[in-house]
């Protein structure tokens, strides 16, 4: 699970990086890091009960 946050984290900012302009990059990446955390969240959570 690990491994696979930090794969996604990864990817995630690198398209930050490569497509949105800088001085927009900072709050897309709180944006993303945002929206990753909760779908991790979610997901672990539902391991947790099976």
């Amino acid at each position: 699970m690990r491994l696979g946050h930090a794969q996604l984290a990864h990817g995630l900012a690198a398209g930050v990086e490569e497509h949105v302009p800088a001085d927009q990059r900072l709050a897309e990446l709180r944006r993303s890091d945002d929206l990753m955390f909760t779908y991790v969240d979610a997901h672990s959570s539902v391991m947790a009960e099976g």
